[in-house]
């Protein structure tokens, strides 16, 4: 607790009304410049990036009723948009792989066999064979999303309605549980609990080293960013010329079991430079450090080759245009009205 905060505490009560008072009346001011900014930039930041870019609304011309074929398919569309969004992993095979588990129909012990196999999935018993089932697979919403759409597609095409609409309901709502966001949390909570207090002091050490080089436009790659970052560590010095940094850098290797040690033979420095190249790896296991040494990758080199398309049994053509937000608005009459909001005023 601050003093300024214990001597509010202490005031005599007409006298903290009024520090209640001016507070609330800063925060309105705040939040007002706040509203005020927000208007002023919509168009000229990116829509959130954990938020889907297409949306579907229905109900342009009113209140009525809407098939939940449509729904199912637009859901269908949405789970696709969002394998393609990721930029973590291709999970495009998971829907071929909840297509093959749907077929596998088997009498269960209890609930449905949909509901059983989304239990499968939710304790981690059920995951594709790639996957270590040791950890829990961080895109179980996403798996199953495919499960309930497409057993909700069957539903519709059978026309048997006494279930669509829970079905739909948990199609959508585990979809919206499964973002590249969650997924990224996810696998840094693993690495985090994988590793000791001093692998957080050492990344904060970085962090703070990497800041401090940020105007230092002569790197300009990520390799050079490392060799950067190492060189800084040897060669700071306190006021009182003391190597202050890698002093606590070979604390902190002292204190490392040595059983996490890949070389015992290597110094803390050589270890640190090897745990960089982890760290600073695009699919490295903590995403601050990704960001961080991402920002010094300066050239302008030849663009990489796009991978491997992906791709499931469903037809899809995403658009190329550079859009942040697009909104189709099913008309009533089967037509679609479509906006899509780019920060180019050309598009």
């Amino acid at each position: 607790m601050t003093e300024s905060s214990t001597k509010r505490m202490l005031a005599p009560p007409n006298e903290r009304l009024r520090f209640r008072i001016n507070h609330q009346q800063r925060q309105n001011r705040t939040m007002s410049k706040k509203k005020t900014d927000l208007e002023a930039s919509k168009y000229l930041y990116p829509a959130d990036t954990n938020y889907p870019r297409t949306h579907f609304l229905y109900e342009y011309e009113g209140e009525r009723a809407v098939d939940p074929a449509v729904l199912v398919e637009n859901g269908i569309l949405l789970w696709h948009e969002q394998i393609h969004a990721n930029e973590l992993d291709d999970v495009s095979p998971l829907w071929a792989y909840a297509e093959v588990l749907l077929e596998n129909r088997d009498q269960t012990p209890t609930h449905s066999y949909l509901e059983w196999l989304r239990q499968e999935v939710i304790v981690n018993t059920l995951a594709p064979d790639s996957w270590n089932t040791l950890e829990p697979y961080p895109y179980k919403g996403l798996l199953i999303s495919a499960l309930y759409l497409q057993e909700a597609r069957r539903l519709c095409h059978s026309n048997d309605m006494s279930r669509i609409w829970h079905v739909v309901a948990l199609a959508y709502y585990n979809l919206g549980l499964s973002t590249t966001q969650s997924a990224s949390h996810m696998f840094a909570t693993y690495a985090a609990k994988e590793k000791a207090e001093d692998s957080e002091y050492k990344r904060a050490i970085v962090l703070q080293v990497l800041k401090r080089l940020e105007a230092d436009k002569s790197i300009t790659s990520v390799a050079e960013a490392r060799r950067a970052v190492i060189r800084f560590i040897q060669s700071y010095k306190s006021s009182e010329g003391k190597h202050v940094l890698l002093s606590e850098l070979e604390k902190l290797d002292r204190l490392t079991p040595d059983n996490s040690k890949h070389n015992d033979d290597n110094d803390a420095i050589d270890r640190l430079e090897s745990t960089l190249k982890s760290w600073s790896s695009p699919k490295g296991p903590y995403p601050e450090m990704t960001e961080a040494f991402a920002m010094f990758d300066r050239k302008k080199g030849s663009p990489v080759p796009p991978g491997p398309a992906r791709t499931t049994s469903e037809a899809f053509e995403f658009e190329t245009a550079d859009y942040h937000t697009r909104i189709f608005n099913l008309l009533a009459n089967g037509d679609v009205l479509s906006l899509r909001l780019a920060h180019d005023q050309d598009q």
